[in-house]
């Protein structure tokens, strides 16, 4: 009896080894691995990768960073190589075969899970960042911030911040983002509430509009939302419509968060003319016209109407400027600041999930970038070095002028794959791709017919 009690401990621990081993997840014994020309090393999970950029996870959740490197700087990539375990594990596989080609699209932010900090108490207030910075269109686009409302979601805070820093952009993304907030703040039980650190110009200012909680801290600014011709073949009358369709949705968007439309109409349109008086219990009341226009009517104001946006001018506020008129519900020193403003101090932040997500975002962006100023580089060294060349340096002319050709064929597509790319390459390339490359044909017409003639003589 004592043998078979001496026996059992082993048993029971070998037993509890190997259901451990069993189910311990794959990222404990296998990872991919990027080598980059600089010869380090980085391992984790290639979360996406395509001929412009490759996307890894680094670490073990919940402790997850995602990194973004531009393709011209990766030597290899191996899948499935063998990476330290936490624990004793069977023979490592094979390591995995250098990937060469892409294997699909680099956009994939959201995918990984981001892991929050352990559970707050559910009695304890919380919140959660979610960065609207930068251009509408490039970093700030509709479907970006609706993964990073996911991803704040499910953290289950009290509030889900929006923190805005931009100037605005591309008015089609700015449609998106107010569809999008107007139909979370009409379904989803978090509220949002807009903190501007910074600036909120144009469409960032109209999005903010649209949401029914804004503050400004100290030194910020908004306003200033003209919309911007987009060709110089655009009709006055289409011109008309497209600005007709703007203001709609930004009157829309305002009246749904309980806000004065004819702030944002000040803000897009400098020919209006806005005053600002009190009613009796001495709330803003803006009024469209100038103020000698309401005389007849002082009797309804606590405070007699004063210009408040003359004409030729678009409106921009400060915090204190906003306050007054009721364009923003109050100005925040800091979270702390804005907990305390909302019932709520005391409360805690919940991390930077969401932070994460939107970084991961911008960190693609910025490497498609770097490799769109590569490619754009090569094409105009080419041209430089034609320009430069002889005409006996048949052989150099024609390999310059079809490496032109092979990096207007890579552009093009990155620019078909990126939209926020068009307006930058038609700054860069005023004449069009498709005359440069005609233009490459006709050199390289030229060049032979002068190795025919070369041959003649």
């Amino acid at each position: 009896m004592k043998k078979a009690l001496s026996v059992w401990p082993p048993i029971r621990w070998m037993a509890a080894a190997f259901v451990i081993a069993l189910f311990l997840p794959a990222w404990a014994v296998m990872a991919d691995q990027v080598r980059l020309t600089d010869g380090s090393v980085h391992k984790g999970k290639v979360a996406s990768q395509d001929e412009y950029v490759v996307v890894l996870d680094e670490g073990v959740p919940p402790n997850v960073t995602r990194k973004t490197f531009d393709r011209g700087t990766v030597e290899e990539i191996t899948l499935d190589a063998v990476a330290p375990a936490p624990a004793p594990a069977p023979a490592p596989k094979p390591a995995g075969a250098a990937v060469a080609a892409p294997v699909k699209p680099a956009s994939t932010m959201g995918e990984t899970s981001w892991a929050a900090k352990p559970p707050v108490h559910p009695e304890t207030p919380t919140y959660i960042v979610v960065p609207l910075q930068g251009e509408f269109g490039v970093e700030i686009m509709g479907d970006v911030t609706a993964r990073c409302l996911e991803v704040a979601k499910k953290q289950n805070p009290s509030v889900i911040i929006l923190e805005v820093n931009s100037g605005g952009g591309l008015v089609a993304e700015l449609f998106k983002m107010i569809d999008l907030v107007v139909d979370w703040q009409g379904t989803e039980a978090i509220p949002l509430v807009v903190v501007v650190k910074g600036e909120a110009y144009s469409a960032a200012a109209i999005l903010s509009m649209c949401i029914k909680q804004v503050y400004m801290t100290h030194g910020s600014a908004m306003g200033a939302a003209l919309v911007i011709q987009m060709g110089p073949g655009m009709i006055d009358a289409v011109a008309e419509k497209f600005s007709s369709a703007i203001r709609a949705k930004a009157r829309t968007g305002c009246e749904f968060a309980g806000r004065n439309p004819l702030i944002v109409e000040g803000m897009m349109d400098p020919d209006v003319v806005l005053s600002l008086a009190r009613d009796k219990a001495g709330k803003p009341v803006i009024l469209k016209g100038s103020p000698h226009e309401f005389r007849s009517e002082s009797s309804r104001f606590g405070v007699q109407p004063k210009m408040f946006k003359p004409e030729h001018k678009l409106l921009s506020l400060t915090p204190g400027e906003a306050i007054d008129c009721g364009a923003i519900d109050g100005t925040v020193a800091g979270y702390e600041d804005l907990g305390k403003t909302l019932g709520l101090a005391g409360w805690t932040d919940l991390g930077p999930a969401a932070r994460n997500a939107f970084k991961s975002h911008t960190d693609e962006i910025a490497a498609n970038k770097k490799a769109y100023q590569a490619i754009v580089k090569q094409i105009k060294t080419g041209i430089s070095n034609v320009r430069q060349a002889s005409g006996t340096q048949l052989t150099a002319t024609e390999s310059s002028v079809n490496q032109i050709k092979a990096a207007i064929t890579r552009l093009e597509k990155m620019v078909e794959k990126y939209d926020y790319m068009k307006m930058t390459m038609a700054q860069d390339f005023p004449m069009g791709l498709e005359r440069l490359k005609a233009e490459c044909d006709v050199m390289l017409g030229q060049i032979k017919n002068a190795r025919v003639q070369m041959r003649q003589r």
